[in-house]
């Protein structure tokens, strides 16, 4: 049976990873949202290009820094979950 004096500290180190990982997941949903907000913008603009070659390679690389930031974001939550799951 666990006694008062281990209960506290236990509870108190399960809210701050419940805090560390509700505060990754936030971040990480912001960030996709400002991803998203970029890409958009990158795609009104590869779309005023009149060359259809430049507006694919414009519309490619938009893409590809989307895809690449997405990643990273994913990085990051995933390492702040195991930073929380250590705390835990």
């Amino acid at each position: 049976m666990r006694d008062a004096a281990t209960e506290g500290p236990r509870e108190t180190r399960r809210a701050t990873a419940d805090a560390v990982e509700d505060t990754a997941q936030a971040r990480y949903d912001v960030e996709i949202a400002e991803i998203d907000g970029r890409y958009d913008v990158a795609k009104a603009e590869c779309a005023q290009i009149e060359n259809r070659d430049e507006r694919r390679a414009c519309d490619d690389r938009a893409e590809a820094e989307r895809d690449a930031a997405k990643e990273a974001a994913e990085r990051r939550k995933e390492a702040a979950e195991a930073r929380a799951d250590r705390i835990d």
